[in-house]
């Protein structure tokens, strides 16, 4: 049962509504092995205060052919450092929906930065950051700002993405731009 069953039968509204076996679905087992890896892999620090944390500006942008991004570090006192990325989809990625492939280019410029400093062997640039992301998909955005989709192969970006964030101790907040003005 996924109910609390410490309180009497008696003590439960309408008495024993609570006290039921709840059958999972896949994708429920799926995020419940995504919270087991977290918590696993988790220091158990994850606080983004204002005075340790940077802040960084991502735009992304996946279409029918490719994708692509452009972040930089937001500060007052230096120019920023642009970063590009840019790519062609392949193989069954090009015959995904167009919320997929947003979804896909936000997750890429997460997990590109990470495998860099892993292969450089050095903290990824995105460790403690707040990363205001910026699309032009209004699906990607809600999806990410709700924390979930019932499409389970958006969902499971979802799960990719979070991942990353629990990684590097980051946190994204998306953000819509039209896409006239994201270009």
């Amino acid at each position: 049962s996924l109910h609390c069953l410490d309180r009497p039968a008696w003590s439960r509204p309408r008495h024993d509504e609570y006290d039921v076996d709840v059958a999972l679905d896949s994708e429920h087992r799926k995020d419940l092995r995504w919270w087991a890896t977290a918590l696993r892999k988790s220091d158990g620090t994850y606080l983004l205060r204002n005075r340790d944390v940077r802040t960084r500006a991502h735009y992304t942008d996946g279409s029918g052919y490719g994708t692509g991004g452009c972040s930089y570090e937001l500060s007052a006192d230096k120019l920023p450092k642009l970063e590009f990325f840019s790519g062609l989809w392949r193989g069954e990625a090009t015959s995904m929906t167009s919320n997929w492939k947003e979804l896909r280019s936000i997750l890429l410029a997460l997990r590109r930065e990470r495998q860099q400093a892993e292969r450089q062997g050095r903290r990824s640039a995105l460790w403690r950051t707040r990363i205001y992301h910026f699309t032009d998909n209004l699906v990607s955005e809600s999806i990410l700002t709700k924390g979930a989709s019932s499409s389970p192969k958006l969902q499971q970006l979802l799960r990719e993405i979070a991942y990353e964030q629990q990684l590097q101790q980051c946190d994204v907040t998306p953000i819509h731009v039209a896409g006239k003005r994201l270009i």
